[in-house]
């Protein structure tokens, strides 16, 4: 999380989970979607960082690992916030709504 360049940071998260993914080594893949939507949420891509997040918790969740759990849950609920907000401004009270 400490690159600066966020291009190259993320074709390294995108590269660590392919290859978590070929081994099944579901905590490592789970570590790289929460890094990558980490990275969208710098670049306020909400929506992409919303698929991140929901993609660690899913299989954080099938990995049973707690911590990853409560990490991806966290940065996902951050990340509601935020599109909620960005539906109220925008009048899409229904979403926002949804979202919260």
């Amino acid at each position: 999380e400490k690159v600066p360049d966020l291009k190259g940071a993320m074709y390294f998260y995108k590269r660590c989970a392919d290859v978590a993914t070929e081994v099944d080594a579901r905590e490592s893949m789970s570590k790289a979607f929460l890094n990558l939507g980490a990275c969208e949420e710098r670049s306020s891509n909400w929506q992409i960082a919303m698929e991140y997040h929901e993609r660690a918790l899913q299989i954080a969740t099938s990995a049973d690992s707690l911590p990853l759990q409560i990490k991806a849950a966290s940065r996902l609920t951050q990340v509601y916030q935020v599109l909620a907000e960005n539906c109220e401004k925008e009048g899409r009270d229904s979403e926002a709504t949804a979202l919260y």
